[in-house]
């Protein structure tokens, strides 16, 4: 389930801008800080399952194009690796067969906001889902 929550958070993401963005200014590690479906905010709280040790989730975008999501699950870590390109300010994520396209609305030093426009649920309806992230 969780695993299904990462991937969806970050197929859900888009990208937009005025200016084109730096590559460089996008690698490394970003934390999941909240995910926005529809207007809808809810954050990304870190469940313990019980475990000593309470890890974070992430992202981390590598040189080169290589995407690494990284979730803590019944108190072992799990990754997945994906790929993305970036072409002035829109990230596409490609993972198995799903390519999403994403809007990048902010990108700073400390915080990563995604927008994406897509049918999240699989019930046929389009949703506007944001994702923040932050390091």
């Amino acid at each position: 389930m969780k695993k299904v929550l990462i991937l969806l958070l970050l197929l859900s993401a888009c990208t937009s801008g005025e200016e084109p963005l730096a590559e460089a200014s996008l690698l490394g590690k970003w934390y999941y800080d909240y995910i926005e479906v529809n207007g809808e905010r809810t954050a990304i709280v870190q469940q313990d399952y019980g475990c000593e040790d309470i890890k974070q989730d992430y992202i981390e975008f590598t040189p080169g194009g290589g995407l690494i999501l990284y979730f803590y699950q019944d108190c072992e870590d799990g990754y997945l690796y994906d790929t993305y390109t970036m072409n002035s300010n829109q990230i596409t994520f490609v993972s198995g067969f799903d390519t999403t396209v994403s809007e990048i609305k902010e990108l700073t030093q400390n915080t990563l906001i995604l927008k994406a426009v897509v049918d999240r649920y699989k019930d046929g309806t389009l949703d506007v889902v944001v994702n923040r992230f932050t390091r």
